[in-house]
């Protein structure tokens, strides 16, 4: 089902990015068959400086602490049935602190971690410029067609989270998950979830420690909460 059109979409990016709900609270019969909530992972000091960031175990900076820890203090005493997370580190740390305030465990999903750059991984856009203009260029035009040397192509890293939804939608229906993983990985699937081409995944900016809500039900998925950032009032809001 198409909860919004890719012009709708696109119209409604600025207020999307303000981490505005989507969606009126009116009464409905719609019966909710599934919640899930996707977090971007707290700030690390390459998120800061722009360093190209894909599967290197790079923690959460100072900042980034910070970021979970309100992360932490969102859903504390909230009944969650289900935390998932990338392995990657900074998704992992941003978990626990989800998972100290909500006693649950934290399940690993490897299939939650960022895209694999490659040869890229760990260059600053001067170094990416001068060794590898073909990605920049098709980043810029068809994000959809880079494939990173020796990593992984865009599409890949859709259907792998496409893959890890179906399996969660599947073992928790009617209940609530929390999922922590990664800003490319996350947008290829946003992309998908509203069944927008998947050269739109740039539409879907997140700041570090924001929350999107969607949620499942007899009409199909519904889009209710979009980069939410208010737990993180008083911190620096940057999208990185």
């Amino acid at each position: 089902m198409i909860l919004r059109s890719a012009k709708s979409l696109q119209s409604g990016a600025k207020a999307l990015q303000c981490g505005a709900e989507t969606t009126p609270r009116a009464k409905s019969d719609k019966k909710v068959a599934m919640r899930i909530d996707f977090v971007r992972h707290g700030e690390t000091d390459w998120n800061r400086i722009r360093r190209v960031q894909g599967r290197g175990p790079v923690p959460l900076n100072a900042h980034g602490e910070r970021q979970a820890d309100r992360l932490g203090d969102r859903y504390r005493g909230e009944k969650i049935d289900a935390l998932y997370a990338s392995g990657l580190v900074r998704a992992m740390q941003t978990a626990r602190r989800i998972s100290e305030a909500t006693d649950k465990e934290v399940t690993v999903d490897e299939r939650l971690a960022e895209i694999d750059h490659g040869e890229v991984e760990g260059l600053m856009l001067p170094e990416l410029t001068a060794q590898f203009p073909e990605i920049l260029r098709l980043w810029s035009t068809s994000p959809d067609l880079v494939v990173y040397p020796g990593g992984e192509a865009m599409i890949e890293v859709q259907k792998r989270m496409i893959a890890a939804l179906e399996g969660f939608r599947a073992r928790h229906r009617g209940e609530w998950i929390v999922v922590v993983s990664h800003q490319f990985a996350l947008s290829t699937l946003f992309a998908a979830i509203l069944e927008a081409p998947l050269r739109r995944m740039r539409t879907f900016r997140l700041a570090a420690g924001s929350v999107t809500r969607f949620e499942w039900s007899d009409l199909g998925p519904q889009l209710v909460g979009y980069n939410m950032i208010e737990h993180l009032a008083g911190l620096d809001l940057r999208a990185v």
